[in-house]
């Protein structure tokens, strides 16, 4: 919730400590100092409220490190802005007794921008 122009107003004049500033050094430059407090502080809430969304991707490779790798590269084809992956399992593909790839399902997470 963003402070109103009515909330300001309220707030300055019940405030003992923004009126002995008002009586020091103006009640317009301080009404000023204020408002502009206000709207940064706004702009940092604004800020700090970004949307971030998980998916999951199954990718494979010859280690598991390249596997997640493999993850990631598959995933930034599609979103932008990826932030972390969280290898969810993994697999060993066998053939012949052998250790032929690894499989991963990693859960990506990304911000979404507007």
């Amino acid at each position: 919730m963003f402070l109103s122009f009515d909330s300001i107003k309220s707030f300055e004049k019940n405030n003992p400590f923004i009126q002995c500033l008002q009586r020091i050094h103006g009640t317009i430059q301080i009404n000023k100092m204020f408002r502009l407090y206000t709207r940064e502080l706004k702009l940092k809430k604004q800020l700090i409220m970004s949307l971030a969304k998980v998916i999951e991707v199954l990718a494979e490779g010859k280690t598991i490190e390249q596997a997640v790798e493999n993850s990631i590269k598959d995933a930034s084809k599609s979103v932008e802005d990826i932030k972390h992956a969280y290898v969810k399992d993994f697999q060993a593909i066998v053939e012949n007794n052998q250790v032929v790839k690894y499989r991963v399902n990693t859960k990506i997470t990304f911000v979404v921008h507007n």
